[in-house]
């Protein structure tokens, strides 16, 4: 599934056409700047924390921000789409491993199942997301997993709890 941004970025009375073709499923985004197509490296876990790159547009160095389905281009420091000041996305901290191993153990103590698995993979992938997030300071990043590790958690137990009642009512 294809997601299309384009952008008209004014530099130094020069005007540039610049697209991206964002590929969730394959992870290859295709980025094109007045036509000609740029090569973009692939970032380990891009998927679930974002990329965060150097483009040139003409001789003026750039960022190209890919969080999710969500991207910006940020140019002397400013980025187009939201005119907020530009962030460098930093890799997953130390602390981030904690949350992800936590949620990580959710289908492995509840032996398994669909429904663990996947409560699991979206507790680790939110909590990569908050933890990498720009602009976000660090004490509420942690509450954010906190809480985020939380709902799985509890989401997971309560669903449990729920398949042990049916199970009494049943027998």
């Amino acid at each position: 599934m294809a997601n299309l941004k384009k952008w008209s970025i004014d530099i130094d009375g020069k005007n540039y056409a610049v697209s991206l073709n964002l590929n969730q499923w394959s992870g290859n985004h295709v980025l094109t700047i007045n036509g000609a197509h740029v090569k973009l490296r692939r970032a380990i876990f891009q998927a679930f924390v974002g990329t965060d790159q150097e483009i040139m547009i003409g001789d003026t160095a750039c960022r190209l921000m890919i969080l999710g389905n969500k991207a910006d281009i940020a140019v002397h420091e400013r980025y187009i789409n939201s005119g907020k000041p530009y962030f460098p996305l930093k890799g997953i901290p130390a602390w981030t491993w904690l949350f992800i191993a936590a949620n990580v153990a959710i289908p492995i103590l509840f032996q398994g199942g669909i429904i663990p698995v996947l409560i699991g993979m979206l507790g680790s992938v939110y909590c990569m997301r908050t933890a990498v997030s720009p602009g976000m300071k660090i004490p509420t990043k942690l509450i954010s997993c906190i809480s985020i590790t939380g709902i799985a958690w509890s989401s997971v137990y309560l669903l449990y709890m729920l398949v042990q009642y049916i199970n009494i009512l049943n027998s």
